[in-house]
């Protein structure tokens, strides 16, 4: 029983960590401040796997390919 509730920490702390990186990207994004988005968009992407692996019981490798191009377009359209 304490496997799942640590799992259950885990994906609590991976989601208001998303949430968070997601929160300071749209005020960066406001104030168009380039260093620090060109860390944090794909930083979102990459929370976005790994909440989806921790979560999920059926991985779909579509969805993991749809986020890593995803990721690479936001990292090359700089």
């Amino acid at each position: 029983m304490a496997i799942v509730k640590n799992n259950d920490s885990l994906e609590k702390w991976i989601i208001d960590f998303y949430f968070t990186v997601a929160s300071v990207e749209d005020v960066v994004e406001l104030f168009a401040y380039k260093p620090l988005l060109f860390f944090l968009k794909p930083l979102i992407s990459i929370l976005l796997m790994i909440l989806y692996w921790n979560t999920s019981n059926e991985r779909n490798k579509l969805f993991f390919a749809t986020i890593f191009f995803s990721l690479i377009t936001n990292v090359f359209l700089f």
